[in-house]
């Protein structure tokens, strides 16, 4: 242990960890956290730095939308970061009782931990993508790259910018009425209100614009005073990691059109075609659907749920077919469960829809045993939906379950 401990490569940030009870000498790596005041440090947050250079992108391949494969970067991905005692990434694990191949990494503080969960036809992807993100929660959750200087409010900056200011006024609000209630979550917006403000990339401007901290990052609130409340509930951004900001801004923008196209749907209960799985050209997708049903018992329909930008886009529905269990039969079983999918390709965004979908089926059927009363509170009263979790804890309620039959009824 002392040879290995000598050996090793005193450059790279490191500490070394000694097992009283065996004498065992491990070293572990760490990667400066940008939030530590010992050994972070980030450069302010400007306009400059916004900017998306307009430069060549080759990709490996016309028919993929990556500019690399991670899979073959995965020893040195999990290196870097994965590491149960120092790493940015703890708890890297790979699981085979489930339904598709499993991955889970945990990212964040003790007192905030995310996680990232891939799920896969093989292992080394899944681990891969429960890396990717882990990482991708970790960066959109706050700023990890450049420090926030700009605070002021919408008439200050706009006045300083003009042009280069995201009105907040223009991204939507709460009923009026929702802000007064006690213990609301959300202050009123007003142009005079004063907000963090970060600097991003206008696509339609082609120019750097400033927008409100709370609406770029949706993890703010566990590292802000108590006192700093945002206007609106930001859990619907795109975030999305990529191999250049370019590859990155298209996800991001495809995670977007299929949280639009999916919400669309259910606020004004839209009738959407189903679509037949097994005439797909990719097959994997029919024997994905066939392997849910097989495994777990629900039938899977997906809908076109494409909006007007033309971005195919996917709903896709996990119902349960077993027959309703009696007292004493066994534990309750979600009735519906759901998820969202895109892609500039329709068969990959069918086949994201699923991977989704097999997550979202086996979690809650380990939540809504349970929590069925909690399901059943807010099919009763829907104040009690607050978290965004207990949207699919509601359609979990055999009862709440026939609001989707604008979609799913005959």
């Amino acid at each position: 242990a002392l040879h290995r401990l000598n050996a090793a490569d005193d450059t790279a940030p490191a500490v070394t960890m000694l097992r009283l009870a065996d004498l065992g000498i491990s070293r572990h790596a760490f990667r400066p956290d940008p939030h530590c005041a010992h050994c972070g440090g980030l450069p302010d947050d400007c306009a400059a730095a916004a900017v998306i250079p307009r430069v060549p992108r080759p990709k490996p391949d016309p028919a993929v939308l990556r500019v690399r494969d991670l899979r073959a970067e995965r020893t040195e991905l999990e290196a870097r970061y994965a590491d149960d005692e120092t790493g940015v990434l703890k708890g890297l694990r790979t699981r085979g009782l489930h339904t598709l191949p499993f991955a889970e990494a945990k990212v964040g503080p003790p007192e905030s931990v995310d996680g990232g969960y891939g799920r896969a036809l093989d292992f080394r992807t899944a681990r891969v993508t429960a890396v990717a993100e882990a990482l991708e929660r970790l960066g959109g959750g706050r700023p990890g790259g450049r420090h926030t200087v700009v605070r002021g409010s919408h008439r200050e900056l706009a006045a300083l910018h003009p042009g280069g200011v995201l009105d907040p006024a223009t991204t939507g609000s709460h009923e009026p009425l929702r802000y007064r209630e006690p213990g609301f979550p959300f202050r009123p917006y007003h142009p005079d209100l004063v907000l963090s403000w970060v600097w991003g990339y206008s696509l339609t401007r082609e120019r750097p614009v400033l927008v409100p901290e709370h609406l770029a990052y949706y993890r703010l609130g566990r590292h802000s005073p108590g006192d700093v409340r945002p206007f609106v509930s930001e859990i619907s951004n795109g975030c999305a990691l990529g191999g250049c900001v370019e590859e990155a801004a298209l996800h991001g923008l495809l995670e977007l059109a299929e949280r639009d196209a999916f919400l669309l749907t259910w606020y004004a209960r839209l009738p959407a075609p189903a679509l037949d799985l097994r005439s797909a050209r990719d097959r994997r997708i029919g024997l994905l659907a066939d392997r849910i049903r097989e495994s777990t018992g629900y039938r899977v329909e997906v809908f076109d749920v494409t909006g007007a930008e033309g971005i195919p886009s996917f709903w896709a529905a996990a119902v349960d077919t077993r027959p309703a269990t009696g007292s004493g039969a066994g534990a309750p079983r979600p009735s519906v469960l759901c998820a969202g999918g895109s892609g500039l390709d329709p068969e990959r965004g069918v086949f994201g829809a699923l991977h989704e979908l097999v997550t979202a089926v086996e979690a809650y059927r380990m939540i809504y045993p349970q929590r069925v009363a909690d399901a059943a509170r807010m099919r009763d009263d829907p104040e009690q939906v607050r978290l965004m979790d207990d949207h699919a804890l509601l359609y979990c309620d055999p009862v709440a379950a026939r609001r989707l039959d604008f979609l799913l009824g005959p």
